[in-house]
C-alpha cells in the first residue's frame, strides 16, 4: 500500500486498484471510529467502490467495519473483505 497527503491534510491509501482517503475520525463512549472513502475495484473480490464511505469502529481491542449509516457489515461477505483488503494497513 501506498501513502500520502492531500491538500487538506486527510491520508490518502492505494491498495492496486483501490483507492481510500481518510475522511474523519470520531470519538464517542470509548469507540473510536475512522472514516475512509473508498474508490475502485478490490483485485481479491471484484468488489467495485463508487466513493462509498466506510468506518472502522475500535473498541480496546477489536474493531468492526460498518457503512456510512453506521451499521456493521457482515463478516465474510464480498463486501467486508473488500473493504477489509483495502484498509488492511490501517486494521
Amino acid at each position: 500500500m501506498d501513502a500520502t497527503n492531500n491538500n487538506n491534510g486527510a491520508s490518502k491509501m492505494t491498495n492496486q486498484n483501490v483507492t481510500a482517503i481518510k475522511i474523519s475520525t470520531d470519538n464517542n463512549c470509548g469507540i473510536t471510529t475512522k472514516w475512509y472513502e473508498l474508490d475502485g475495484k478490490d483485485m481479491g473480490t471484484g468488489y467495485i467502490f463508487d466513493k462509498i464511505v466506510y468506518g472502522i469502529a475500535w473498541t480496546i481491542d477489536q474493531y468492526t467495519i460498518i457503512d456510512d449509516e453506521n451499521c456493521p457489515l457482515t463478516e465474510g461477505d464480498h463486501e467486508w473483505i473488500a473493504v477489509k483488503n483495502s484498509l488492511n494497513k490501517k486494521l
